[in-house]
C-alpha cells in the first residue's frame, strides 16, 4: 500500500501474521525512503528484538503511549529521533 498511497507516515505493529513488521519496514524504508515508519508494541524498549533498531525506522512508541501527542512529538523531530530516548 505505501507505494499506491505514499504516506508520509507509517505506523507499523512489531508482530503481525505472515511478515513482521520489522522485516515490513525493512522492505518500505528500502523502497520508500521519504515515508517514515515508526514501530509500535507491547515490549519494553529494552526488551525490543535487536533488529529492530536496524529495521530503518524513525523510532519505537509502546503502545501504552501512542496517541496524538506521541504522533505530533515524532512529526516535529523527524529525522531527530532516536531509538534511546523515549517518545
Amino acid at each position: 500500500l505505501v507505494g499506491e498511497l505514499h504516506p508520509d507516515l507509517v505506523l507499523m505493529d512489531i508482530n503481525m501474521g505472515g511478515m513482521s513488521g520489522i522485516d515490513a519496514t525493512r522492505a518500505i524504508v528500502g523502497s520508500h525512503p521519504e515515508a517514515m515508519v515508526v514501530l509500535l508494541s507491547t515490549y519494553d524498549l529494552a526488551d525490543l528484538p535487536p533488529e529492530a533498531r536496524t529495521s530503518g525506522a524513525a523510532a519505537y512508541v509502546p503502545k501504552d503511549d501512542f496517541g496524538v501527542r506521541a504522533i505530533r512529538r515524532l512529526w516535529e523531530s523527524r529525522g531527530d529521533a532516536d531509538f534511546r530516548q523515549p517518545v
